[in-house]
């Protein structure tokens, strides 16, 4: 398996994926099926992500097919360009292989690269396995959003999690105010 960087020409496989994804796993937020009504705007939403600069998406490959991603969004905002959200999503048979900290180890190396100083992403609370990969990668829980998604009958949890990285040498932190 390898990681790497994806391209324009990966979108419609990385489309396909999330649609996968979704089948796959009651840990995202789309409901069974949504996501396959939504491939008009997966696509836009993949495409924008793919061609903006202060974004990255990281598609996880056995032998040329997609079997896992990490999406990290970036802002146009001047006050939020060191920060990134994160998706990240791979097929049930390849999870507890690694593939997780490899993904997580390509955009670390990215962010570093480009000074980012904040990573963050929201995980159901009941994501135990998706949940001991943040930890062991070294994101931390910030807070608790509660009842924020609703599952079948079921109000649901979510955890925010960041992880801080530090500020390139000869960066001062930002004062307050500024």
């Amino acid at each position: 398996m390898r990681v790497r960087q994806a391209t324009a020409e990966d979108r419609d496989a990385l489309v396909d994926l999330f649609v996968i994804l979704n089948q796959e796993s009651a840990f995202l937020a789309f409901e069974p099926g949504e996501c396959e009504r939504q491939r008009k705007n997966l696509h836009a939403m993949m495409e924008g992500n793919l061609r903006q600069e202060q974004s990255l998406v990281l598609v996880a490959e056995e032998n040329g097919r997609a079997v896992g991603l990490l999406i990290a969004t970036g802002s146009l905002m001047q006050r939020r360009r060191l920060s990134v959200h994160l998706i990240v999503g791979i097929l049930q048979a390849y999870t507890g292989k690694g593939l997780g900290q490899d993904l997580m180890a390509s955009l670390f190396e990215w962010a570093e690269k480009r000074g980012l100083r904040r990573l963050e992403l929201t995980v159901m609370a009941h994501n135990a396995r998706a949940l001991a990969l943040y930890k062991k990668c070294g994101f931390e829980v910030e807070g608790k959003k509660r009842d924020s998604l609703r599952v079948g009958d079921a109000f649901v949890d979510e955890f925010y999690m960041a992880k801080l990285l530090p500020l390139r040498e000869g960066t001062a932190a930002p004062s307050p105010g500024n």
